[in-house]
């Protein structure tokens, strides 16, 4: 039975793990310990197009993460979410820490919102913290811990978007190839160690 206590509870501590996550990635966005190594665009990437209207799965991501946590069905469930979540926070935050990698694909003006929408990100966001991608890695590591406690709807519901949001990072030139699949590596590896601790 859900209570009131237990969704009050998951609303302070995953407001928590978000404040941690946002701060970590603003920190080591912003300030470099060396100089960010800058990764290929490779052959791969450019075959994917520049396709603005993705930027709504990439900034959809922000919803997902929190729903991920919020939607736990029980509080086992909720713990083995957050220790995945912060097992990927922890050691991503580490990997920008000591090797910062830097990317930007190129994109062109549309001339739509969508785009537009892009450039702001760019504005606000360094093109650093690329490997792994923190986007690909939280937004998969949902379903992988939903997969190990068998939770199947949510891990359904949440691995498709998860795959929408993955797709994203390379349609809106964000995140290359090589970003991409560590995050995958990272989010299964991760989620299934939280889902066993």
């Amino acid at each position: 039975m859900i209570t009131t206590n237990f969704i009050l509870y998951k609303i302070l501590v995953s407001a928590g793990i978000i404040f941690l996550y946002c701060l970590l990635y603003f920190i080591t966005n912003k300030y470099s310990l060396y100089t960010p190594i800058c990764l290929p665009e490779y052959k791969i990437d450019q075959h994917f197009p520049f396709v603005p209207w993705m930027v709504i799965f990439y900034v959809s991501f922000y919803v997902q993460i929190v729903l991920g946590l919020l939607l736990a069905p029980n509080i086992d469930i909720y713990h083995k979410m957050c220790c995945a979540y912060l097992i990927s926070i922890i050691f991503f935050s580490l990997v920008y820490v000591f090797f910062p990698t830097h990317f930007r694909g190129k994109i062109e003006d549309k001339g739509c919102i969508y785009t537009k929408a892009v450039f702001l990100i760019r504005k606000i966001d360094n093109p650093v913290n690329c490997l792994p991608s923190s986007h690909v890695t939280l937004s998969m590591i949902i379903g992988v811990v939903y997969l190990c406690c068998g939770c199947m709807k949510l891990f359904a519901f949440f691995s498709i978007w998860g795959i929408g949001v993955s797709v994203s990072v390379l349609a809106v030139k964000q995140h290359s190839i090589l970003d991409l699949l560590a995050g995958i590596l990272l989010s299964i590896l991760a989620g299934f160690l939280g889902s066993v601790i």
